[in-house]
C-alpha cells in the first residue's frame, strides 16, 4: 500500500513516524496462545497518543486491512469517516434499497468497528449513486455544509494524520473526487478559526493536523514522497498476519 505525503509540520511532542514504527500484533491461532501473548499486545499501546482519521465517500470505500493494521497492529487510535451511509449501493444479500439499505450498511460498519476497535463517523451526505458530473455533486452535496461536517469530525476526534482513500488521478466518480477535495479542505482549515470559526462546528476548538496522506493506485508513478505500508505483514508471535 502506498501513500503520497501531503504538506506537514513536525509535532514537537510526538514524532509522527512513531505511529508507524511499532511491531505488529495480530490475533493468535488459539485461545491459550492469545492469552499468552495478550500482555505484549496490551503493553504495546501504553503511552500511545497517535490518532489517524481515514476518509472515504461510501461504506464500501473502507480499507479494512489498513484500519486493522493501525488499530490492532499499531494501537493507533483510528477512525473511518464515510461521507455517506451507502444508500445507492448494491445489495446482494437482501431486498433493502435506499434508506433501509443505509441502515444495513451502517450496521455493517459498526460491526466492523467492534472487531477492529476503531471509531466510525458519517456526514449528512446522501449517496445518490454514480455520476461523472461535478455539477450533480454540487447540487446534492452543498460543499460548505459537508466541509463543516468533516471539520467537525476532525476537531472532535483530533487526529494527527488524515488519510484520503481516494486518488483523484483517473477517477471518474465525481463523489470520490469531492471526498478527496473535502479531505484536503479539512486538512487546511481545521486549525484555522478565521476561515472556519468554532461556532460553525459545534463550538469545537480548532485542531491543526500534521499530515495529509493520499492512497495511490499500485504501480502509479509520482514525484511526491511516498510512504509504503505492508498492512499484511507477518507477525511471528501469533503466526498470522
Amino acid at each position: 500500500m502506498r501513500f503520497v505525503r501531503g504538506r506537514w509540520k513536525q509535532l514537537a511532542s510526538l514524532p509522527l513516524w512513531s505511529l508507524l514504527g511499532a511491531t505488529c500484533v495480530a490475533w493468535g491461532t488459539s485461545a491459550s496462545r492469545v492469552q499468552a501473548q495478550s500482555w505484549k499486545s496490551d503493553a504495546t499501546h501504553v503511552g500511545t497518543t497517535a490518532r489517524v482519521l481515514i476518509v472515504g465517500a461510501r461504506p464500501e470505500d473502507e480499507d479494512n486491512a489498513l484500519i486493522a493494521w493501525l488499530s490492532l497492529g499499531r494501537h493507533v487510535e483510528t477512525a473511518y469517516l464515510s461521507l455517506t451511509r451507502g444508500e445507492s449501493g448494491e445489495n446482494v444479500s437482501g431486498g433493502e434499497l435506499g434508506a433501509p439499505l443505509a441502515v444495513v450498511r451502517t450496521a455493517e460498519l459498526l460491526e466492523e468497528r467492534r472487531r477492529d476497535r476503531a471509531r466510525q463517523f458519517f456526514t449528512r451526505a446522501y449517496d445518490f449513486g454514480f455520476t461523472e458530473e461535478d455539477s450533480v455533486v454540487d447540487r446534492a452535496w452543498p460543499n460548505d455544509s459537508l466541509l463543516r461536517d468533516v471539520v467537525s469530525v476532525v476537531r472532535a476526534f483530533r487526529p494527527h494524520v488524515v488519510i484520503s482513500l481516494i486518488d483523484t488521478t483517473g477517477v471518474e466518480d465525481a463523489a470520490h473526487r469531492r471526498a478527496a477535495r473535502l479531505a484536503w479542505q479539512a486538512y487546511t482549515m481545521a486549525g484555522d478559526s478565521a476561515r472556519l470559526a468554532p461556532a460553525a462546528t459545534g463550538r469545537l476548538p480548532v485542531w491543526s493536523l500534521s499530515r495529509l496522506l493520499t492512497r495511490i493506485s499500485p504501480g502509479r508513478s509520482t514525484l511526491a514522497p511516498l510512504v509504503v505500508l505492508n498492512v499484511g505483514e507477518f507477525d511471528r508471535a501469533t503466526g498470522r498476519s
